[in-house]
């Protein structure tokens, strides 16, 4: 799958290009079900057959966690004290895993053996974590919350919540030890394919009474909960739209986005993924963006073409702090460590000639063409895409007047051409190619 990157000086004093870097993962499947990052160096991969790796140097190498249930779709994990992971799995519904492993993943244990069907869970800390899950009381099953006072194994836990709506808890976010979010997925229990309604939950007093705070228009989920890096804001994503709330979830504003999915750096600066289309009506991609004032404008970062008749769940993106984040969609990485930009910070000459590149978008061919090179000196071209991969060099004589390079093979996005003389820059332009 091609990689697109495209460049925006919007919001910067200096000319941008957009830095997401890929990075190299083990195979064995077809999409990631989530990436959990806990600071810049460790992070895990989960997906479906037990698929578990961990990487204690930022993705540079990973290492497999064995989990005891090799028929696991892994789902969401939790790792305190660079050892205690706690990992939830879907086997099938009815055979769903709630672990805990004190030693990196070489033996589990069940969190609970009187836990049934874990469906979502949250931890504020290793002493702290809230579990949605199913009980059976009176033959029938009923949603419950539990309060979890610690990781395991065996760990102490309350019923702190319940409820006779069917339907499925798909969300937790622990704001702090008094205030937790949670999602609840509403059943129309119209088999055999039921449609699901998010609503929004509450508790300000460490669990022990919640409240419901809106529900969203039918056949509509919310995607993710989260709360800002700074810590400003609480946010949670829902098809069409995304609610903030900056007092701790006591009240909501909303707006109409298209984001897949969400991070927020803070209230005003942010990062997400759209899709648009482009190249093409076959061909859709997937956008890396980012916003430093609330989505009034938007710079693309990343653009990667996908097929639209692919299922488009699969987008992951997450930040561990306010220059350092992972995308994933499928099963491709990346990462930035410098907030998605880097600037160019190149000494222009001061006799910095005229270079017009034609056409411009190009399909096949493109032609520099130099206007002012007779004083230049060991002139070179050099073409690069904004990954700062060197694609293309070759001397300009004295006298040339243009060079015309074949780009037929190379992949859609956009490029830079720098013309260097005597060590120096002394030209630089960009160019798309379709």
């Amino acid at each position: 799958m091609k990689k697109l990157t495209f460049l925006f000086a919007a919001f910067f004093p200096v000319m941008l290009f957009g830095q997401w870097l890929p990075v190299e993962t083990p195979g064995g499947v077809y999409y990631f079900n989530n990436i959990k990052f806990f600071d810049e160096n460790t992070g895990f991969l989960l997906g479906n057959e037990s698929y578990f790796k961990i990487t204690q140097d930022g993705g540079a190498t990973w290492t497999s966690v064995e989990y005891p249930d090799q028929a696991a779709a892994m789902n969401d994990c939790f790792l305190f004290d660079s050892q205690v992971i706690v990992a939830l799995s879907d086997l099938n519904t009815l055979f769903a895993g709630f672990k805990v492993s004190d030693n990196t993943g070489i033996s589990w244990d069940d969190v609970s053996n009187t836990i049934f069907l874990p469906q979502a869970a949250g931890f504020y800390n290793s002493g702290l974590g809230f579990c949605g899950a199913t009980e059976i009381i009176n033959a029938n099953p009923v949603s419950c919350i539990y309060r979890l006072d610690g990781t395991g194994p065996e760990v102490q836990y309350q019923k702190v919540m319940e409820t006779t709506l069917q339907g499925y808890f798909d969300n937790f976010l622990c704001v702090s030890e008094e205030v937790v979010l949670a999602s609840y997925a509403i059943s129309d229990e119209n088999p055999p394919l039921p449609q699901y309604t998010g609503l929004l939950l509450l508790s300000s007093d460490h669990g022990n009474s919640w409240q419901e705070l809106f529900q969203l228009e039918p056949n509509h989920q919310f995607m993710k909960l989260g709360l800002s890096i700074t810590g400003d804001c609480v946010y949670a994503l829902a098809p069409g739209k995304i609610y903030y709330s900056t007092d701790e979830g006591q009240s909501w504003v909303s707006e109409t986005t298209d984001l897949r999915t969400v991070e927020l750096i803070s209230r005003e600066m942010a990062y997400g993924v759209r899709v648009t289309s482009g190249f093409g009506s076959m061909v859709d991609t997937f956008n890396v963006v980012y916003t430093s004032n609330g989505w009034e404008t938007v710079a693309t970062q990343l653009k990667i073409p996908f097929d639209p008749s692919y299922a488009d769940q699969y987008n992951h993106l997450l930040f561990v702090n306010e220059t350092t984040g992972f995308y994933a969609f499928n099963h491709q990485l990346y990462k930035t460590t410098n907030g998605g930009f880097v600037s160019v910070n190149e000494n222009i000459a001061t006799n910095f000639f005229k270079m017009n590149i034609t056409p411009n978008p190009a399909q096949q061919i493109v032609n520099f063409e130099f206007g002012n090179l007779q004083n230049l000196q060991q002139a070179q071209l050099r073409c690069y895409d904004v990954f700062g991969s060197l694609l293309h060099s070759e001397p300009i004589m004295q006298g040339q007047k243009e060079v015309v390079l074949d780009i037929s093979s190379w992949p859609p996005g956009m490029y830079v051409a720098v013309v260097y003389s005597n060590g120096g820059v002394v030209g630089k332009s960009k160019f798309v190619v379709e």
